[in-house]
C-alpha cells in the first residue's frame, strides 16, 4: 500500500507516529523543538538538528515503484533508529525528509553522529529485488550557534541539507556555503609525479586495441591516492572515446550476489538478475559508437568470486576491446583474469617538491614553508594522509578557510612543533 506523506499532512497531521516509517510525526516536531530550545537555554548546553533527506528520491519513485520507495523509507529509518541515544528523536517531517534531534549534543560531536550515519547507510544493502543501495543528505544546525530562534534553526538545517544534495549527495553541511567557502582536500586537476605512470596507460590503450583484452592494476599503498589516479585514468579513457564503467567493491557487498555490479556507475541499472549474458548484451549495446570499455575497480582485492566470474564472462562475450583498470595493495600478486595484455605500475610517495606542488593545488594557497615542511613529514609523501593531517589542522583552529585563500592561528609554528614532538 502506497503511503502518500502529502495526503497525511491534513488528515492526521498530529498523529505521534508516522504511520509509514514508525518515526514521529511531523506534527509533534515543532513542540518538541520548543520545548527542547528552551531546556537548552536553561542549562546552557546546546541542542543540534540533522535534517535528512533520502537521495534521487524522485528518481527511484519513477524507476522502482512506490512500493519499493516505501520499503526504503522504513529500512532507513531503522537503520538510524538502532543507532539513536535513548534521548535522541527521530521525526518524519516530509516526503523524503527526516529530522533527527540531538539533546545536549554540540556541532562538532554531532558531526561524528553524521559521518557514522552516513556511512551505515551507503553500505547497506536495501532488500529487494534487485538489491539497491542508497544514500542521504544531511544538513546541520545547532542551537544556540547558528540560530537562537525555533523556527530559523529549522530553516538552516534545511538550506544546509539542500547544499548537501547540490554538492554531489551523500554528504553533510555544517556551514553556510555562503559563507564559508566548500574545502575539497581531494579535488585535484592533475596527478601530481605521476607523468611515467600516465604514459603507461596511454601505452596500455595502444595495445588495446591490437590484444582487445587487458588488465591495468594500479598498485600501491592506502594513502597512496590510488582512488583520485584510477578516476583520473578513466577520464582519460572517456577523452579517447570509452565507456566507463565504474565499480566499487567494499567488505559489505562480499556476501551480496553481483552487489558490487548492481551498485556500478552505467547510464543504466545493469541487468545482473537476469544472468551474465544480459549483462553483457547491455553492455554491448551501452557502448555503440565507443571504441571500447574501460571497467574501473578501486580496491579489486575486494571482489566476491561470483563478480569474478562475471567480469571473466564480460570480458570473453564482448566484440570490442575491454580491459579492466583495478587498484589494489603492493603485495597483491596474483590476477584472477585471463587476459592477453598485463600492465602493473606501483604508485610511490610524493617527494618534497611533489607535496608541496600538491599543497598548492588543492589549497590553491601557497603555504608557507615550515607547513610545507610539517604537512610532509606527517604524510611520509602520501597524498591521503596529507588530506588527513590539513584535516587535523582545520579541526583544531590552525588552519582557516577565507573567501579568497586560507590564513594561520596565531601561534601556529608552537602548535605544529609541539604536534611533532608528540
Amino acid at each position: 500500500m502506497e503511503h502518500s506523506f502529502q495526503g497525511q499532512q491534513n488528515s492526521a497531521a498530529y498523529l505521534i507516529r508516522d504511520p509509514l516509517t514508525g518515526a514521529y510525526s511531523r506534527g509533534l516536531l515543532e513542540s518538541r523543538l520548543i520545548e527542547e530550545t528552551a531546556r537548552s537555554g536553561r542549562e546552557k548546553i546546546p541542542l543540534t538538528l540533522c535534517v535528512f533527506t533520502l537521495d534521487r528520491f524522485q528518481t527511484l519513485r519513477a524507476q522502482w515503484g512506490p512500493r519499493r520507495v516505501d520499503q526504503i523509507l522504513r529500512e532507513l529509518t531503522s537503520l538510524v533508529q538502532k543507532k539513536m541515544r535513548s534521548s535522541d528523536v527521530l521525526f518524519r517531517s516530509g516526503a523524503e525528509e527526516f529530522v533527527l534531534m540531538l539533546p545536549s549534543t554540540s556541532k562538532k560531536n554531532a558531526i561524528q553522529v553524521c559521518e557514522r550515519l552516513l556511512e551505515r547507510v551507503a553500505v547497506h544493502p536495501f532488500a529487494g529485488e534487485p538489491v539497491l543501495f542508497q544514500s542521504i543528505s544531511v544538513g546541520l544546525a545547532s542551537y544556540p550557534e547558528d540560530s537562537g530562534r525555533v523556527s530559523e534553526l529549522m530553516q538552516v538545517a534545511r538550506k544546509r541539507n539542500a547544499w548537501a544534495s547540490e554538492q554531489g549527495r551523500n554528504r553533510f553541511v555544517t556551514e553556510d556555503l555562503r559563507d564559508v567557502p566548500l574545502v575539497h582536500f581531494d579535488h585535484l586537476t592533475h596527478p601530481i609525479e605521476r607523468e611515467d605512470h600516465l604514459e603507461a596507460f596511454q601505452a596500455f590503450l595502444d595495445m588495446l586495441e591490437i590484444k582487445q583484452k587487458g588488465l591495468f592494476t594500479l598498485a600501491g599503498q592506502p594513502d597512496s591516492g590510488r582512488s583520485f589516479f584510477l578516476n583520473y585514468l578513466a577520464q582519460t579513457a572517456r577523452a579517447q572515446n570509452y565507456a566507463v564503467l565504474m565499480l566499487t567493491p567494499s567488505e559489505s557487498l562480499q556476501a551480496i550476489p553481483h552487489g558490487v555490479l548492481q551498485q556500478a556507475k552505467w547510464d543504466h541499472p545493469l541487468p545482473v538478475h537476469e544472468g551474465p549474458r544480459s549483462v553483457v548484451a547491455a553492455l554491448q549495446q551501452g557502448c555503440q559508437g565507443k571504441m571500447g570499455l574501460i571497467i574501473t575497480i578501486d580496491e579489486g582485492t575486494l571482489l566476491d568470486p561470483t563478480t569474478c566470474r562475471t567480469l571473466q564472462q564480460i570480458l570473453d562475450g564482448l566484440s570490442l576491446p575491454v580491459a579492466l583498470m583495478m587498484s589494489c595493495g603492493i603485495k597483491t600478486l596474483l590476477s584472477p583474469f585471463q587476459v592477453p595484455l598485463e600492465t602493473r605500475v606501483s604508485l610511490t610517495p610524493l617527494s618534497r617538491e611533489g607535496m608541496k606542488a600538491w599543497l598548492t593545488e588543492v589549497l590553491n594557497w601557497e603555504a608557507p614553508f615550515q607547513l610545507q615542511d610539517w604537512c610532509y613529514r606527517q604524510s611520509d609523501g602520501y597524498p591521503g594522509r596529507a588530506k588527513k593531517t590539513l584535516g587535523l589542522l582545520m579541526s583544531q583552529g590552525v588552519l582557516r578557510p577565507l573567501h579568497s585563500g586560507w590564513e594561520l592561528a596565531s601561534g601556529w609554528e608552537t602548535r605544529l612543533d609541539q604536534w611533532q614532538n608528540q
